[in-house]
C-alpha cells in the first residue's frame, strides 16, 4: 500500500483493527508491543526499499524513550501510528518534490534504449513501485513509459538513418528492435514513412 500511495488505506485498516482491541476485556500491553513492532517492521521495510534512513523518516517517533508511551492504551497507539504515517507520508512528498526523478527516469531510458527495457527495470532503478512509476510519468509527461520508449528510439533511428551507412535492419538493433519487419513498422507508424524513404527523402535535403 505505501508502494502504491494507499495511504489512507493504511490507516484505515490499522484504525479498523485497533478499534477492534477497544472491546477486548483485559487487553494485554504484550498484543499493543506486537502490533507497534509489526507497523515498524512495515514502515522500515519501505523505507530501506526507498534507500532511506529511519531517523530521517520517522525522527522522535521512534525515539526508545517515546514508544512506552504509545503503548499506554489503544487510543495512545493510534495517535502514534497516525503520527508515524503522517512522518512518511511527508518525507515522501518531500523527496519526490527535491530529487529530479523524471530526469533520472528519462536518462535510465536513453541510456538503455538499444535494449528491451521494461517498466519493471525502470522502477528498480529509481526504487519505485511499478504502477506508481506508471502514474507518476503519464501525469508529468502526458505520455505512457511505452509511448516514450517508442519515440526515443525512433528519434534514435532517425538520426542514424541520415547521418549513417548502417543498414536499416542494423539500425533496428541499435534501437531495441531484432525483427526488422516490426521495427519498419512501428517506425511507419510515427513517421508516415518507411525507414528507405525517410533516409532518401532527409539525405536529398542534405546534398
Amino acid at each position: 500500500m505505501l508502494e502504491q500511495d494507499a495511504y489512507d488505506a493504511i490507516y484505515s485498516e490499522s484504525e479498523r483493527y485497533l478499534n477492534s482491541l477497544k472491546d477486548v476485556a483485559g487487553l494485554k500491553v504484550e498484543v499493543l508491543q506486537q502490533f507497534i513492532q509489526s507497523f515498524l517492521q512495515m514502515l522500515y521495510s519501505f523505507i530501506q526499499f526507498k534507500e532511506w534512513q529511519a531517523y530521517e523518516v520517522l525522527g522522535e517517533a521512534i525515539a526508545i524513550e517515546q514508544l512506552p508511551y504509545a503503548v499506554r492504551s489503544v487510543t495512545d497507539l493510534q495517535a502514534w501510528v497516525k503520527y508515524t504515517l503522517d512522518q512518511t507520508i511527508q518525507f515522501c512528498y518531500g523527496a519526490e518534490d527535491t530529487k529530479p526523478l523524471m530526469d533520472r527516469i528519462i536518462a535510465f531510458i536513453k541510456q538503455h534504449v538499444d535494449q528491451a527495457i521494461s517498466r519493471e527495470d525502470i522502477a528498480r532503478h529509481v526504487n519505485l513501485h511499478p504502477d506508481y512509476l506508471s502514474r507518476r510519468f503519464k501525469k508529468e509527461t502526458g505520455k505512457s513509459i511505452v509511448e516514450f520508449i517508442v519515440e526515443e528510439r525512433i528519434s534514435m533511428a532517425k538520426e542514424l538513418l541520415v547521418t549513417t551507412n548502417m543498414s536499416v535492419s542494423e539500425i533496428a538493433l541499435c534501437v531495441g528492435y531484432s525483427n526488422f519487419s516490426y521495427f519498419s513498422k512501428i517506425f511507419k507508424q510515427g513517421v508516415r514513412m518507411n525507414p528507405n524513404q525517410y533516409r532518401k527523402f532527409h539525405r536529398s535535403e542534405l546534398y
